[in-house]
């Protein structure tokens, strides 16, 4: 996943929602300080195309509130799949439901009656072996999914 793909979503345990990310758009200049002077110096004027543009988010997280991160990958409907989601993946005609977590360095799927990732698999694993990877819901909003 390149940077620019990187997301994430806040829930709001005081709000009991996800909140909303505000995106703003800076520039900043492609060349290194060095040239930026070197062309001052010739009386040049910096363009358009000296610059990036680069968006910014800016977010207020309170100390309850959990971000949750894209794991870079998509459920069958094109639904990104994100930390807290709940997910169903079919094998064989076999169905397994489970929460998506991060754990050591990778998203797992881990049924939602264990309580060590170890018990569960990498989200890797099952996207290789499974098929018609569902996000129905997640673990604020949805939690009888579980039962």
């Amino acid at each position: 996943m390149k940077l620019q793909d990187f997301d994430f979503r806040i829930w709001s345990n005081y709000f009991k929602k996800y909140t909303k990310k505000i995106s703003i758009y800076c520039n900043a200049p492609k060349l290194d300080t060095f040239e930026i002077i070197k062309k001052k110096e010739r009386g040049e004027s910096l363009t358009h195309e000296d610059f990036i543009t680069y968006q910014s988010i800016i977010l207020k997280i309170g100390e309850d509130d959990d971000l949750e991160l894209w794991t870079g990958s998509y459920d069958k409907n094109d639904r990104k799949i994100f930390e807290g989601d709940i997910v169903i993946a079919y094998h064989f005609g076999q169905k397994y439901l489970g929460i998506v977590k991060f754990w050591k360095n990778g998203f797992m799927l881990v049924s939602n009656n264990e309580e060590t990732a170890e018990e569960g698999g990498e989200l890797t694993y099952f996207e290789k072996y499974y098929y018609d990877f569902e996000v129905i819901g997640n673990i604020h909003e949805n939690k009888e999914l579980l039962k």
